[in-house]
């Protein structure tokens, strides 16, 4: 069902998305026509691995799993250890780092929004 009204409501040409302003529609057709007159001749592991900052994103995507296998199977035992043995206060107590990393994801979308499309953030 998605993917019908996703054929249906998205346009194949830039000139044909409603969405965009007359200023997206220059901006992204230069955008690919200046990548089009600079064709690539292939593309190699080696290469992009040698791309600035693609080890830098492995390394960043790596702690973000650790932490997050981390968070999901040890805090439950530390907090069961630590002497909390009832199951709804401890789920509660793993819930704690992702509300506040919820609350700060809302906070730093805010402040990042433009003052004229601060419809959602009225509450921060």
């Amino acid at each position: 069902m998605l993917g019908l009204l996703v054929l249906k409501l998205l346009k194949d040409r830039i000139e044909d998305a409603g969405w965009l302003t007359s200023a997206e529609k220059t901006f992204l057709s230069t955008q690919i026509a200046q990548q089009s007159r600079h064709p690539h001749t292939g593309h190699s592991l080696l290469g992009a691995i040698r791309t600035p900052g693609f080890m830098m994103l492995g390394l960043v995507y790596f702690l973000i799993q650790v932490v997050a296998y981390g968070l999901n199977f040890w805090a439950p035992h530390l907090i069961r250890v630590a002497g909390t043995h009832n199951p709804t206060v401890i789920g509660l107590l793993t819930a704690v780092p992702y509300a506040a990393q919820l609350r700060w994801s809302w906070w730093a979308a805010c402040r990042t929004r433009p003052a004229s499309d601060a419809s959602m953030c009225s509450a921060c």
